[in-house]
């Protein structure tokens, strides 16, 4: 009997050995070590995009993305709200600290990811939008715009630039402080608060004290980064080509700067930016490269890339715990600076 228990917990040991060899490389990349959460999900269970996008689909990719997505934290009141957008109702989801204190929040405007197709069962995001509500804290609104294919490019846009409007003119209902917005988007909500930015300053609209960007798409035109030639499929976001075309539609172009931002003239007069990029992610060096010319242009932009992680940092828990530390700290800075103006000038949004 010990004889055969002996064999049987050799076995398991080699099984184990085995299949910790096995894991161990699967992180090993041509390009650097990937972080082991994400390796072993490219392997043992890879995100494979739809085919078509359907409510089906939707309601499919919205489960799995929320089953990534960190739980809502405590102290933080959540409700269901709309105001009415350009094309009809547009649903809310408002966080604010059950004890505010006595003096109005900050207020950050939120739009969520998702490939401008998927991502409005807003409770999905209720983990990172809580963690802003209560880390800095802050009301945080939660926008659900309009969707592709059904609503393509401006739908989208319109709705997230008519909820920054309604939510500065709202801003004390909501117990927050009009001259303390922010916006925070991430890939493709990314993609909205940079156009959104570009709008408001080319209307005099609401300004933004600062803009976070995780893992954004800022650039939809060709021709594509060496990054999107590397990762742009088996990287978990696969069919970026089918996502863009649903969004852009029949007659939006690429090359607009309200759809790619990268491409706008002139990127000066813009919110500062905290820019949080991954290394195996297509979209990473446009969003970089974004940081870069506001730097340029005379914006504060804060870049930082998490070596190791995928997009959206699927089970990479340093990563996103880092990035919402990152985040929470320069919203409160930018809240805090008592030297803040909103900038003057009124530019065109032009291709450059």
């Amino acid at each position: 009997m010990r004889r055969f228990l002996w064999i049987i917990g050799s076995v398991l040991a080699l099984l184990i050995a085995g299949a910790a060899l096995a894991a161990w490389s699967w992180t090993r990349t041509p390009y650097g070590p990937m972080d082991l959460g994400p390796a072993l999900l490219l392997h043992l269970a890879p995100i494979n995009p739809p085919t078509e996008f359907t409510p089906e689909t939707r309601r499919l990719a919205n489960a799995r993305v929320a089953s990534f997505m960190p739980e809502a934290v405590p102290g933080v009141a959540i409700r269901d709200a709309d105001f009415p957008g350009p094309g009809g109702p547009v649903p809310l989801r408002i966080y604010s600290p059950e004890s505010p204190g006595p003096e109005p929040l900050p207020i950050v405007v939120y739009l969520h990811g998702g490939g401008w197709w998927m991502g409005d069962d807003l409770a999905g995001w209720d983990g990172a939008c809580s963690q802003m509500a209560a880390g800095i804290p802050a009301v945080v609104v939660s926008v659900d715009y309009r969707l592709a294919p059904e609503h393509p490019f401006p739908a989208g846009l319109d709705d997230s630039y008519a909820a920054l409007v309604w939510t500065h003119a709202h801003a004390r209902e909501l117990g927050g402080d009009p001259n303390k917005l922010a916006l925070h988007g991430s890939s493709a909500g990314g993609n909205l608060v940079g156009a959104v930015t570009l709008r408001a300053r080319e209307k005099g609209g609401p300004a933004a004290r600062a803009q976070v960007l995780l893992v954004p798409a800022m650039n939809l035109a060709p021709p594509e980064s060496e990054s999107m030639r590397l990762f742009g499929e088996g990287y978990t976001l696969s069919s970026i080509d089918t996502m863009v075309a649903a969004y852009v539609g029949e007659d939006g172009d690429p090359k607009d700067p309200l759809i790619s931002p990268l491409r706008a003239e002139d990127l000066s007069g813009l919110p500062p930016a905290l820019i949080l990029t991954a290394q195996f992610d297509p979209l990473r060096d446009d969003a970089e490269r974004y940081g870069a010319r506001l730097r340029e242009a005379g914006v504060a932009a804060e870049i930082k890339r998490f070596d190791g992680a995928v997009h959206g940092f699927l089970l990479s828990p340093g990563a996103r715990a880092e990035s919402t530390e990152l985040t929470i700290a320069a919203l409160r800075r930018a809240f805090a600076d008592p030297n803040w103006a909103p900038p003057r000038k009124s530019l065109p949004v032009r291709l450059r």
